[in-house]
């Protein structure tokens, strides 16, 4: 197990927590949903997922990939 605290993190989480993918815990399936969600925007300006405040949203893209990667 992992735990994560992290602001990218915890938005991550409510994303996916909030689009119906995830209970409180990151899991590769809730990651794969929340990177299809990603590719299917295919611009910060167009990226309008539950959950995501607008402040986060320049960043979560970064942010989401760093953590992806944790997870291969």
């Amino acid at each position: 197990d992992t735990y994560g605290c992290s602001g990218t993190i915890k938005a991550i989480a409510q994303v996916a927590h909030e689009m119906g993918f995830a209970q409180g815990l990151l899991t590769p399936a809730s990651i794969a949903e929340v990177r299809a969600a990603l590719l299917k925007a295919r611009t910060v300006d167009s990226l309008k997922l539950p959950g995501l405040n607008e402040e986060r949203r320049p960043v979560f893209a970064g942010g989401f990939l760093v953590l992806d990667a944790v997870f291969e």
